[in-house]
């Protein structure tokens, strides 16, 4: 069960890694605002690591993400009245994926037009609460006739702005996760929504433990950083319950 959950989990993070909204910017007591401007991370198992930049408009919302080694590969995305409108997605600068924003006061619909092999549609619609964050996120198949198909969804809780609980649903629950956070600034606040519904949080998470309903032993994430003067990580040590980690860096222009 826990095979098919991580390839669940793996679709849901390339869906999630699309996902941009109206960043909030927080503003450091000396008057600066920081914008997330590099992510370096492992890259496979490979030994080596790989870099992301972000650009930004003069809005501070960013507009392109793309790796530093190979700028063929890159996120372009674009706003109509300083909202989202569209994300665009080039794999070695070819077409990979479109997603097209419908906003109302209380949800987000994306439709989602994948072009890996054939083309074909999916849709993610977020239902948002009173401060703009889901509550609900339902993903639908499109059927070969046209009509869309419930697929799985998910169910949020906020408390303080952070992000403590989701639950992912089929036809039942198969797993929660639970979240505790450090108190400072979310080293993604300048990305929102374009790094996963997690960083939309006020702050850094630092413990993440994941139960499943069909019952064996929950996996545990812990998060350890390493802080700048201005309260934001400059670096994130991951370790996972089987004792392997991680290391990411951070960089930032702060104006």
């Amino acid at each position: 069960m826990k095979t098919s959950i991580k390839i669940i989990k793996s679709l849901f993070v390339v869906f999630l890694i699309t996902l941009i909204s109206c960043n909030k910017d927080k503003v450091n007591p000396d008057g600066s605002v920081c914008l997330l401007t590099r992510i370096t991370k492992p890259e496979g198992e490979t030994g080596g690591t790989i870099s992301y930049i972000i650009e930004y408009n003069e809005n501070k919302k960013p507009i392109r993400y793309y790796e530093a080694e190979n700028t063929n590969n890159y996120t372009s995305i674009n706003y109509v009245d300083n909202q989202i409108d569209n994300v665009i997605k080039y794999q070695n600068g070819t077409l990979s994926a479109k997603y097209t924003y419908d906003w109302t006061s209380d949800s987000v619909s994306i439709l989602v037009q994948n072009f890996y092999k054939a083309a074909y549609f999916e849709k993610i619609v977020y239902q948002l609460d009173e401060n703009g964050l889901p509550k609900i996120g339902q993903w639908y198949w499109q059927n070969t006739d046209g009509t869309w198909q419930k697929a799985y969804h998910f169910v949020y809780q906020w408390e303080n702005n952070n992000l403590v609980q989701s639950e992912y649903w089929l036809t039942d629950k198969v797993y929660t996760k639970i979240f505790e956070y450090d108190d400072k600034f979310n080293v993604y606040e300048s990305l929102s929504w374009f790094y996963g519904i997690e960083t939309l949080s006020k702050n850094n998470i630092v413990k993440e433990t994941i139960t499943y309903n069909q019952g064996g032993t929950p996996d545990v994430t812990e998060y350890s950083y390493q802080y700048n003067e201005k309260g934001y990580p400059y670096s994130l040590s991951k370790k996972y319950s089987n004792n392997s980690t991680e290391e990411i860096s951070f960089e930032y222009f702060c104006n």
